[in-house]
């Protein structure tokens, strides 16, 4: 397969590269070590500069209809409460979204997995990046692509070989 750039990683930020590469027609590839998508929440915020690409990407709508925005935050101390940190409005009149949005990682990664099918992209899901050497001589690339891949012995997993910036 041809390919421009390797994603390694299908979580929240090589979903969102994988996006905007696709959105810009770079051939890509993205590969993850995982059975499939995160199931368990690792993160929970959003912030506001996220979602105007989600706008871009046509999945702020539904972003705000899954999250909540945060209206502060407790810090506790000794078994209490210590003190109380609004940040309801903390970027009013900088953005449309002046909020910090409560959005587990599951479903911002099932957000961004849904816009990169509609626009092609797939996962390559049981693949995981087992090594990766890069040759001086960046001139022998045999491919029109900056990526060599070959299938790995074992049951998971590509070994990239060569690795190659095109028009370097």
């Amino acid at each position: 397969m041809d390919t421009d750039v390797l994603v390694v990683g299908a979580g929240p930020t090589g979903l969102m590269l994988a996006n905007q590469l696709a959105r810009r027609g770079v051939r890509f590839r993205i590969i993850d070590r995982h059975a499939g998508p995160a199931v368990q929440t690792r993160a929970l915020g959003v912030q506001a500069r996220t979602m105007e690409i989600y706008s871009h990407l046509g999945i702020a709508t539904r972003a705000l209809e899954l999250g909540k925005p945060a209206t502060g935050a407790n810090i506790w101390a000794g078994g209490r409460r210590a003190v109380r940190v609004p940040v309801r409005d903390i970027g009013r009149d900088l953005s449309p979204y002046p909020y910090l949005l409560i959005l587990g990682q599951d479903d911002n990664e099932a957000l961004l997995g849904e816009a990169l099918r509609k626009s092609g992209g797939t996962i390559e899901w049981n693949t995981e990046l087992v090594g990766l050497t890069q040759d001086a001589d960046r001139g022998r690339q045999d491919q029109t692509c900056g990526w060599q891949c070959r299938r790995d012995h074992g049951p998971l997993g590509w070994r990239v070989r060569r690795c190659a910036q095109r028009g370097a």
